[in-house]
């Protein structure tokens, strides 16, 4: 819900804010960073910013074996963030039990820090079980279409 609003906000051609709300918040101008993460997103697509192959789950197999650790590809786990700079309307939503603005971030990492998913967590409950409920990591694994 929060990316949806961010989007109509600020993002589409009707945005509720203007370019200089934007340059205000963002301390850019849209079309800049428009431009910077078109071109971010070019960079990495092919390399980075994919499911991984075939070849890379093969690589990632026979490393785990070398470890003595056959037939796993990856470990997932989450990890709480403080959020130091929250905006005031959103820290209730960014708070568990410690009372304090947490970002979650669950990433699934190999064993050469290859980063091959990462998903930061939802408003409401910050725990792991709520974000893993959300990740698209799961989604992916309870339609079949896991590696």
């Amino acid at each position: 819900m929060m990316h949806v609003n961010l989007m109509n906000n600020y993002f589409n051609p009707k945005s509720v804010y203007t370019e200089n709300d934007f340059r205000s918040r963002f301390r850019m101008r849209r079309h800049g960073f428009k431009r910077l993460l078109r071109d971010v997103q070019q960079v990495y697509k092919d390399e980075y910013l994919r499911e991984p192959n075939q070849e890379g789950l093969n690589q990632l197999i026979r490393k785990a074996e070398d470890r003595g650790f056959p037939s796993m590809i990856w470990s997932l786990d989450c990890i709480h963030w403080d959020w130091k700079n929250c905006p005031t309307g959103w820290q209730r939503g960014f708070s568990g039990r410690s009372r304090k603005p947490t970002v979650v971030l669950e990433a699934v990492a190999s064993y050469d820090t290859w980063i091959w998913h990462a998903f930061f967590g939802v408003p409401g409950s910050q725990n792991d079980i709520i974000v893993l409920g959300h990740a698209p990591f799961f989604n992916r694994l309870t339609e079949g279409k896991a590696p």
